[in-house]
């Protein structure tokens, strides 16, 4: 018998939370539950069913005042205190249902959801450890065990828990979705595909992370993408729409841009209609709404100047990595004595630090397979840099506790890294990878003191350097992006869309300067 869970939010799916805490009592009985609950216990069970816990405990106690050792009654008036928030007690009265009935899925499932909403992970994780030896191979509580390696950044042993969990019960509600995503979280797209593609085809099953929809889109299948049925939330439909345009703004299909932009924007409206607003603040909501922001400026820039498109052209050029190279999407620009065309490919997430990360990264493969669907005869322009040099996230907003030398040392580090990394992985395909420095900041440092904004604009330098630097004894060719955003020391902010991206016309600016140098160069 398949184990059944219904209307619940299961480990690893996403949220926060009261609500998110609730898992094992949400389906205290919905699942393994063989026979019909005696009279007094489906009382109880309809008061928490309810939303009446205060009902729920008295009729709880009530029972135990009669049959003090009830195991059932003893668990149901344990879930009726955490529903009241009674933390200690609640822990109390699960833990004599777990020493009435040791064997009882339900009552270890509840002892350890109160023992981690306690911040008492440890004792969560030993309660459903003793279970599984007692028991076997259970695999709500394998679930729940990789939701608690998970939430302590242990991510192997929670992904190992979930495939025990899925071969334990193959049809495990939710077993696909948890594994899928810790899938995509070490870098197995593929089989992040594979594992949520069923559930999401057959029943419509949420994937509120969009890990399936990510990993499409990172390995440049837009068509399965495109395909995908409509999310069941409004936080799903927003960002896979923002994906599509991604997917789309890549293949160069601008009609297919504006459709999924039209989508996303009717989704972020339905958002900004809930009365809680807690999903309109997701932060993956507000960092795909700039992609889209991003995207529909270049669509009307694009119409404004078409001469910058068009042209005959003799080279193909692939601009790999963050979200500049949708700035740089479809551009003609100067080449070698002619004209190439620069398609873009803007990865997800693309941080130098999360590229060289010791540990499988999703944004490793996503790079591989971008350089493995290159065109033949096709150059690819690495672009990746700027999201570790943002005062508020990345390497740098890390590192404010380093010293001045230390920072240096970090940032030359990362960037001869980058470069070396780059090297080899176009080595093992022969190619010769061209290499971009991120532009300079536009961000508004004026508020900042003094000696951080010293700090950040030097990082900044010290990167660019580091990275010409290195391309030079690697024998890669560079363009300098952040040169054409400087005049002298100043930013030239005309350069840009909004506070981190370019406006087109500045690549073209970069590959003629590139162009000039590599003549002087040369002569």
């Amino acid at each position: 018998m398949s184990t059944v869970i219904s209307r619940c939010r299961l480990p690893g799916s996403g949220g926060s939370g009261h609500g998110a805490r609730r898992f094992p009592f949400e389906i205290l009985f919905l699942s393994m539950q063989s026979a019909q609950p005696e009279p007094a216990l489906a009382e109880i069970l309809g008061f928490l069913s309810r939303g009446q816990p205060r009902l729920a405990a008295d009729r709880a106690m009530a029972l135990l005042a009669d049959q003090p050792d009830h195991a059932e009654a003893q668990r149901l008036y344990g879930v009726a205190l955490f529903r009241l928030e009674d933390s200690d007690a609640a822990i109390a009265a699960l833990s004599r249902a777990v020493e009435l009935s040791p064997i009882s899925p339900p009552a270890a499932w509840g002892l350890a959801e109160a023992l981690q909403a306690a911040g008492r992970a440890e004792e969560a994780k030993d309660a459903l450890l003793r279970l599984i030896s007692a028991t076997g191979e259970e695999p709500v509580a394998l679930l729940l065990l990789a939701r608690l390696s998970l939430a302590s950044r242990q991510s192997d042993e929670a992904y190992d828990y979930a495939r025990r969990a899925l071969t334990a019960d193959p049809e495990v509600e939710g077993g696909r979705r948890i594994l899928g995503a810790l899938a995509y979280r070490r870098g197995a797209l593929a089989e992040a595909v594979d594992l949520l593609s069923r559930d999401r085809l057959k029943h419509g099953e949420s994937d509120p992370g969009c890990f399936q929809a990510r990993s499409l889109y990172a390995l440049g299948r837009g068509a399965a993408l495109a395909d995908l049925p409509a999310g069941t939330t409004a936080v799903q439909r927003h960002n896979e729409a923002v994906l599509r345009a991604l997917a789309a703004w890549r293949e160069n299909r601008t009609e297919s841009v504006s459709r999924n932009l039209e989508l996303a924007a009717a989704a972020k409206a339905d958002l900004a209609q809930k009365s809680d607003g807690a999903s309109a603040g997701d932060s993956s909501v507000e960092v795909f709404a700039t992609l889209a922001d991003l995207l529909s400026r270049l669509l009307v820039y694009r119409t404004d100047r078409p001469e910058l498109y068009e042209g005959e052209v003799a080279t193909l050029i692939v601009a790999i990595g963050d979200t500049h190279c949708l700035s740089a999407g479809h551009l003609v620009v100067p080449w070698q004595g002619g004209k190439a065309l620069v398609l873009p490919e803007p990865l997800l997430e693309a941080a130098p630090s999360s590229l060289l990360a010791e540990r499988p990264d999703p944004l490793q493969t996503a790079f591989r397979s971008a350089l493995d669907r290159l065109p033949k005869g096709a150059i690819p322009a690495i672009c990746i840099g700027e999201l570790d040099l943002r005062l508020t996230q990345g390497l740098f907003s890390r590192s404010l506790d380093l010293s001045e030398s230390a920072l240096m040392a970090e940032f030359r580090e990362l960037a001869s890294r980058l470069a070396a990394f780059v090297a080899a992985e176009g080595r093992a395909r022969g190619l010769t990878p061209l290499l971009v420095t991120p532009p300079a900041s536009n961000a508004p440092l004026t508020l900042i003191p003094a000696a951080q904004r010293s700090r950040f604009l030097a990082a900044h330098k010290r990167f660019a350097a580091t990275l010409a630097d290195s391309a030079r004894d690697l024998g890669l060719p560079l363009l300098d992006l952040r040169a054409v955003t400087l005049s002298g020391e100043r930013v030239e902010q005309k350069r840009y869309i909004d506070t981190n991206h370019l406006w087109p016309e500045t690549f073209v600016e970069a590959f003629a300067r590139h162009h000039v140098a590599s003549e002087q160069t040369s002569s």
